[in-house]
This record gives C-alpha cells, sequence and structure tokens, in this order.
C-alpha cells in the first residue's frame, strides 16, 4: 500500500508501520531486560554492622529524649532487680518495651539493662541462646543509683577535730648479749608514751637465754619504771639447753599499773654459767593506749633509731634494724655509734680470727673493723650504699670473743648510739580528718617451726600505711618471713642475712596483704643448707602489726523525705565506723553537711545502661 504525501517543500521523517511496530518490540524487550537485572532480593537477615548500628542509634536516641533518665530513675527509686519488684519497676520496664518497640526490627531480639539486671527482654523473634550472631551496646547516665531517690535530701559527717583514739604500739628491744660465766648482762630500754596518753593496758614479753636458775644470782633484775618485777614472770615457754648449761624462756609480765605518759624504762640484769646470756627475738613491750598525738612519719622523714644501753662484762654484741618503707626516696643512712671500755685486744685477729669491733650490715661480711680501738670510742659511717627498702639489719660486736681474751671489764655500747635514715614518702601529708591507729594480732598456738598466722585485715583499714612480724622465738638460727593472700601466691617478705642476725622486729611490704581479705604471714627458722631447724621453736605470742590511716568521715548517704531523717542517719554511720575504729565519739568534734537533691545529673552514679541485639 502506498500513501501519497503532498509535497510541501518540507523535509521530515517518514516512519512505516511495520517500523513503528519493531520498535515497540526493541523498547519492551528492553525494559524487560533491564527489570531483570536490577531486581533486588530482600533477605530477612541483617547483617552484624546493622545490629551494631540498631543498637547504637536506638541507645542514641533514647538517651537524647530522655528515656534512659526515665527508666533509670524508676528503676534506680525502686531498688529494682526484676521488672516485677515493685510499681517503680514495672514503671521502668513499661517505659522500655514502649520505646525500644518503636526503635527496634521486628526481625530482631533484644534486651535492655541496668547495672547488669535486665529491665526488658524481647525474644518474640528468637531467643538469645540461639542466636548467630549478638551486638552490645552501652551508654552512661548519671544523676540515680540503684537503690536511691532522685529527689529529697542527703547528709554527710565528719570530724573536725579527733580528741583522742586507741591504738597499740610495740616497742621492741634490741636483741643483744654478752658476759660470761654468770658475769652480768644488763640491758635498759628507754622508750617515750605521748604526753596525753591514756593506759589501757601494757604487756611486756620477755624473751631471753639465761642460766639453768630463775633466781640470783643468773636472774638478777627486771625493773619497770623502778618496779621489781622478776618475780612476776609468767614464763609460758623454756628449752634447756645442756652443753653450756643455760635455758631459753618465754615469759609475759603485766604491766599495765606502772606504764605512766612520757618516758618509761626498763632494765633486766641477767648471766649463765658458761655460755654469755642474752636476748631472743621476741623481748618487747605492747601498750595500747589512748592519744590524739600522730605516731607515724610522713612526708620529708628525718628519723634515729637510738640504741638501748647494753653492757656485758666481758664483752657485748647487738643486732639492731631500721626500716625503709616501700616507694620511699632520697633514701640516705648513717650510723653513729660509741662505746664505752672497749679493750685492746693485742693479735685478736690472727687467734680468734675477729678484731676488737666489727660491724655488718646486711651481710655476714663486716663493712668496718677496728683492730686497736680506744678505750670510749666513737664511730661515724655512712650507710646509704648498704641500705635498701625494707628492713636492715646492723650486726655490732665489741670484744665479743667469748671468755678468753681478757680480764674483768664492762663493755659498753652507749644508748646515745643511734641509726639516722632520711627519706621521702609518697604520702606528703595527712588528709583532711586523717589519724593513724596500729592494730596488733597474736600468731597464737603452741611453739613450732614453721609458725604460720591466719587473719583479716577489715575493711576500714583503708589505706594501709605500713605492717611488720614482730617475732617471738626461743632458740635461733636464720627466719624468713613469707606473706600471701588467696589470690596472691606466698612470696618472701625478709630473709636474714646472716647466721643469728634475726631482729625481734621485720618490715613487711603492705601490698602483700590485702584489706578485708583473709591473709597469711608464716616465720620460718633455718640453717645454711635451707633446712628447717625443728628444734628452734617459733612462739605464738610473735604478732601481725599493721598501720593504716584512718578517715573518720562517712559519704553522702541515702536520700530522705526530712532532712533531720538524712543528718540522723549521717550520725548514725560515723557512730558506726567511728566504734569500729576503736575512737569514742564523745571525743570528737562533729560537723554535718545536708544537701537538697533533685536534678542534679551528676550527684550520682554514673551508671550503665547496656542493650543487646541478636539475631
Amino acid at each position: 500500500m502506498e500513501i501519497k504525501i503532498q509535497d510541501t517543500n518540507r523535509k521530515g521523517f517518514v516512519f512505516t508501520l511495520d517500523a513503528v511496530i519493531g520498535l515497540v518490540i526493541v523498547i519492551g524487550a528492553f525494559v524487560f531486560a533491564t527489570a531483570l537485572l536490577t531486581t533486588k532480593s530482600e533477605s530477612p537477615f541483617l547483617n552484624y554492622e546493622q545490629l551494631h548500628y540498631n543498637a547504637q542509634d536506638s541507645l542514641e536516641v533514647m538517651s537524647k529524649i530522655g528515656t534512659l533518665d526515665d527508666i533509670g530513675a524508676y528503676w534506680a527509686a525502686g531498688n529494682c532487680t526484676t521488672p516485677q519488684d515493685n510499681p517503680d519497676c514495672v514503671n521502668a520496664t513499661n517505659i522500655a518495651q514502649s520505646s525500644l518497640n518503636k526503635l527496634m526490627p521486628s526481625n530482631v531480639g533484644y534486651r535492655i539493662s541496668f547495672e547488669n539486671d535486665t529491665i526488658y527482654e524481647n525474644n518474640n523473634y528468637l531467643n538469645s541462646e540461639n542466636a548467630s550472631q549478638l551486638s552490645i551496646a552501652n551508654r552512661v547516665a548519671s544523676g540515680f543509683s540503684k537503690g536511691r531517690k532522685k529527689t529529697g535530701y542527703v547528709a554527710r559527717a565528719f570530724a573536725t577535730k579527733i580528741q583522742n583514739r586507741t591504738t597499740t604500739r610495740v616497742y621492741p628491744f634490741h636483741v643483744s648479749g654478752a658476759g660470761w660465766r654468770a658475769k652480768e648482762f644488763e640491758i635498759q630500754k628507754n622508750f617515750s608514751l605521748p604526753n596525753d596518753t591514756v593506759i589501757k593496758s601494757a604487756t611486756l614479753y620477755v624473751s631471753l637465754r639465761y642460766g639453768s636458775k630463775t633466781s640470783s644470782p643468773e636472774f638478777k633484775e627486771l625493773k619497770i619504771n623502778g618496779n621489781q618485777k622478776k618475780d612476776d614472770i609468767d614464763w609460758i615457754y623454756t628449752q634447756r639447753e645442756d652443753i653450756y648449761d643455760s635455758t631459753a624462756a618465754f615469759g609475759i609480765v603485766n604491766a599495765t599499773s606502772i606504764m605512766q605518759a612520757g618516758l618509761n624504762a626498763v632494765t633486766l640484769r641477767i648471766g649463765a654459767p658458761h655460755n654469755n646470756s642474752h636476748l631472743h627475738p621476741g623481748m618487747f613491750m605492747v601498750v595500747t593506749f589512748t592519744s590524739n598525738q600522730s605516731l607515724v612519719e610522713i612526708g620529708e622523714v628525718r628519723h634515729k633509731e637510738y640504741f638501748d644501753y647494753i653492757k656485758g662484762d666481758n664483752g657485748v654484741w647487738a643486732i639492731i634494724p631500721y626500716f625503709v618503707p616501700k616507694n620511699a626516696t632520697s633514701i640516705t643512712a648513717s650510723l653513729h655509734l660509741e662505746g664505752g671500755s672497749i679493750e685492746n685486744t693485742a693479735n685478736e685477729n690472727q687467734t680468734y680470727n675477729h678484731t676488737d669491733v666489727e660491724i655488718r650490715v646486711n651481710s655476714d661480711n663486716p663493712i668496718f673493723q677496728d683492730a686497736a680501738p680506744s678505750a670510749d670510742p666513737v664511730y661515724n659511717l655512712d650507710l646509704t650504699n648498704y641500705t635498701q627498702i625494707g628492713t636492715n639489719v646492723i650486726v655490732i660486736t665489741m670484744n665479743a670473743f667469748g671468755d678468753i681474751a681478757w680480764g674483768d671489764r664492762d663493755t659498753i655500747i652507749k644508748p646515745t648510739s643511734y641509726i639516722a635514715v632520711n627519706y621521702t614518702t609518697p604520702i606528703k601529708k595527712f588528709g583532711f580528718g586523717q589519724i593513724d591507729i596500729t592494730r596488733v594480732i597474736e600468731f597464737g598456738g603452741a611453739p613450732s617451726n614453721p609458725k604460720q598466722i591466719t587473719f583479716n585485715i577489715p575493711p576500714e583499714a583503708e589505706p594501709l600505711f605500713e605492717t611488720f612480724v614482730n617475732i617471738a622465738q626461743a632458740f635461733v638460727t636464720m627466719d624468713n618471713i613469707t606473706a600471701w593472700y588467696p589470690e596472691k601466691p606466698e612470696s618472701l617478705a625478709w630473709k636474714a642475712p646472716s647466721v643469728k642476725a634475726v631482729p625481734t622486729r621485720v618490715y613487711v611490704d603492705p601490698d602483700k596483704y590485702k584489706i578485708n581479705s583473709t591473709n597469711y604471714a608464716k616465720i620460718t627458722d633455718f640453717n645454711k643448707s635451707g633446712d628447717i631447724v625443728t628444734i628452734d621453736k617459733i612462739i605464738g605470742k610473735s604478732n601481725v602489726e599493721y598501720t593504716f590511716l584512718a578517715s573518720i568521715n562517712v559519704p553522702y548517704g541515702e536520700v530522705f523525705d526530712i532532712r533531720q531523717d538524712a543528718l540522723d542517719d549521717a550520725i548514725e554511720r560515723l557512730e558506726d565506723r567511728a566504734e569500729a575504729l576503736g575512737i569514742d565519739l564523745s571525743n570528737l568534734e562533729i560537723s554535718n553537711e545536708t544537701v537538697s537533691v533533685g536534678g542534679i545529673p551528676t550527684l550520682w552514679g554514673p551508671s550503665r545502661f547496656t542493650l543487646e541485639v541478636w539475631q
């Protein structure tokens, strides 16, 4: 068929019907193919990244619009553990359910928690135990704390002036001795208690080696502030030694009525028929008293440890410990030693392999010797390079050869001798309302080797400042002390540097113990080969001594509707704390502070919300 088109002298396109039909077919095929290529297959599953974004974004939205605050306020005020505990808990759950149902896809499971308590959980799609992927998001919020109302009154209380407190102190005698063939050994211990001291109890523990008899001439004198007490000793342990016809003995004297504030003096004179008489570890005075005076040294410490007066007929020796606490810096130490009636013994080094004066520090090897001393020598030695953190032990011998080298002469270590120790502690000063309190716990039980104690340090002993073990022992070879608690293995706290170099008092790193926990300490006596010396018994009057810096205050407590109720609660909590610390509240000046709370976002918390989403 032909179609005539009138010629108008114009240009254009001419389509036949066949071409149009063909074009329609081509376009249709193209559209169909494009549709096939761009069709998307929808999956009911989300990948982990999508789960994570859902969790994070949901918490963000709930935080921005205040929903988390509402949930937390109800849950905290109700002191909730489960959604059904009380109406506050139900309200918190309903708000969480309503909000999350709007924010979460229908093909996931989820759970929202407050401080590990489940507020709401949706398992309609899938239980979390059967999930193949899980995402967890957290959000921290403040302004509420479990068990506290958001509005009302809170109060705290604190001591502004502490008149006195009860504490316990151990005053050890220096292990020392000499005097031969029943000649005299004498030691005098002077120590001071604060001038405001009120004595509650005082016990002298006597640990010594003397002759075969407790009567004169072998046990001559024990005076406390001029009062003769040698016949009042309760001897709880004795151990005979036949070779030298001597006795190791440990006894107790009640000294409560004769101790006093200020200066106190204890004098002991004993002898032995063959060997030298001497003190063993464990002679110390334990005094429990009240005082307002601090007894610990912090900051820039300048400490002098003065010697006891020690006299032997003939010869003297002494074991003097000094201590440097953990984390101390700028440490220096020096010895000032004054002797009296020292004899210059000719050729003693060749004859006895010792010199007249020898000084050892933390070693069996002398750091100083004097083979030709004057009668009243004075020595000044720098000990800094020999000093270590913890317990340091000085052993001093003067004419200590035995009863073979001289005639009838007293040998003296004068009480004007001292060890000067300087260091800086990490704690520069006491905190507000802070005082030092010391507690002493006996090992207890029958004498044994080794000897172990199990004890608890209460939660109020915070922070722990320093700790010691005071050893009470009969015969001695070498000792070590170990300490530990359940989460930390037994470890060495101290080891004697040489045979017989065992003082009464030994420093233990406070980090070897744990507050509010069971703790352990053990004393073991051994020989140079490391074998336990079974006849060297450690006595149950050995003790652990710990000092802590106590704060006499309590923080803000619960929220109360009435101001006076909040104040009464604070005072009651302060009384409980003071009682645990052994402090009489009638001797304190107490201040308190009461605050009205409501809409203060930083007062309580922070608390943690957790949202888990799974599929």
